[in-house]
């Protein structure tokens, strides 16, 4: 039977509902790094926009296998009996199923109980995080001509009494009540929003609601594993709910300001959080790729050679754009100090490697950004913020792995080099300082 007649959507509001496969939602998914835990909230709000995590699966490689999978399912849009039928042999093989009482697996004593309704949990909870972060970067790019937000809370037999509370508001896009009511809303939350323009709110009698007469909610008080004191979890939300996945994850790219506290990642400020995501496999390049015995000249030309063909000159510089289409500005300013008439900064390791370096610019395996507050003068205070963009990729060369991390800072003309080297060995690009921050791009398995 075919459901209700709705009303005319606007133009704006037809594109939104057919858009295109999820390419934000599956961005902030591969983004994530990886955290063990006994208790899901023992990573906490924001934190779980950075990091992917199963409570009670303490082994790294079936998180990996869990996370893939997941990953798999957002790009190919699998459904959770699919996903189920795949995942569930390779959990009953590793010993992660049914009442599981090895310790090495679960990172607890006692045995914990795995099993389809453990799944759909996390399957629905990942699958409506990465959707919800998708759409809020779709509702801030449409919030010119779509600036309000409706809250549908569904209305059946399901909906909790809190959030039936809230359905039909209406607010803009930027209100402080979409910081932390912006659905999902807690486990299992099926509510959502439409983004609405000033036209539709008019066609369908609704109005902007009034401070005043937002839903008063009570907040209450919620003990996390092992914390010193409570947190005030806000009223009609499920503890570690209350805040907007979208946001935490985009206010990485924000700049911070210059009176108050940092956003986050931050180099800085953040905490170790873990082994990330695997890259993809080395891929191989050939011997003659290596310079042997180059002077310093010798190496910058090389270098600025191995860029020419996807650049173009713009006076003394050379810009090629890198796989998110930002400009790189290259020339010897690249290997220098700090500017033109410093002393440059390549040594023999280097000037072997350069080409690689070059590679690892037009061709990566991953980009991230990250905000790190650096010093304006040598060996002054850290006092000024920098964002940077971290090039990072694996290559084999002659049956050896050599990886490669290039630092970008913007300047007035776009990207321009800070540091490059090949690290000395391949955990160095686990650490914060290569793979910290958001992972902006990241080249496909078969790319």
């Amino acid at each position: 039977m075919a459901g209700p007649i709705e009303p005319a959507r606007s133009a704006p509001e037809i594109l939104q509902a057919f858009s295109l496969p999820p390419d934000q939602a599956i961005r902030f998914f591969q983004s994530k790094g990886y955290r063990t835990s006994v208790r899901w909230a023992e990573i906490w709000q924001e934190e779980h926009a950075r990091a992917f995590t199963v409570a009670k699966l303490a082994r790294l490689d079936l998180l990996e296998a869990v996370r893939a999978s997941l990953d798999e399912a957002i790009r190919e849009g699998t459904t959770y009996e699919d996903w189920l039928a795949d995942i569930v042999p390779r959990l009953k093989r590793a010993g992660w199923w049914d009442e599981v009482r090895d310790k090495t697996l679960t990172g607890t004593e006692g045995p914990v109980s795995v099993g389809p309704r453990r799944l759909r949990t996390i399957f629905r909870t990942n699958m409506r995080t990465a959707a919800a972060a998708g759409q809020w970067e779709r509702i801030q790019r449409g919030k010119e001509t779509m600036p309000y937000l409706e809250y549908d809370a569904i209305l059946d037999t399901r909906t909790r009494p809190a959030h039936r509370a809230m359905h039909g508001i209406v607010l803009p896009v930027d209100h402080p009540f979409w910081r932390i009511y912006l659905p999902p809303n807690g486990w299992n939350c099926r509510c959502g929003v439409t983004q609405r323009s000033a036209e539709s709110l008019k066609r369908r009698g609704l109005a902007v609601t009034p401070d005043d007469r937002l839903p008063q909610l009570p907040p209450r008080l919620f003990w996390r594993p092992g914390a010193s004191s409570p947190e005030v979890v806000p009223g009609g939300v499920d503890p570690g709910w209350g805040y907007n996945v979208g946001e935490a994850y985009w206010r990485a790219l924000t700049t911070p300001p210059a009176d108050g506290p940092p956003p986050v990642p931050l180099l800085a400020a953040r905490r170790p959080d873990g082994p990330r995501q695997p890259l993809p496999a080395p891929r191989a390049v050939a011997e003659d790729l290596l310079l042997d015995d180059a002077d310093d000249a010798q190496a910058i030309d090389a270098f600025v050679a191995a860029l020419e063909s996807a650049g173009r000159r713009v006076g003394d510089v050379l810009i090629v754009h890198d796989p998110l289409g930002e400009p790189v500005v290259v020339s010897d300013d690249f290997f220098r100090r700090r500017g033109p008439g410093e002393p440059l900064k390549l040594d023999s390791t280097r000037r072997r490697h350069v080409r690689l370096m070059a590679e690892t610019i037009l061709r990566p395996d991953e980009i991230w950004w990250a905000w790190e507050q650096v010093a304006s003068t040598p060996g002054g205070p850290a006092d000024r913020w920098r964002l940077t963009r971290r090039y990072v990729a694996r290559f084999r060369v002659s049956g050896r792995e050599v990886p490669v991390l290039v630092v970008m800072e913007v300047s007035r003309h776009g990207w321009r080099g800070v540091t490059a080297f090949p690290p000395t060995s391949m955990s160095y690009l686990d650490r914060m300082q290569a793979r910290g921050g958001v992972l902006a791009w990241r080249r496909p398995a078969d790319g």
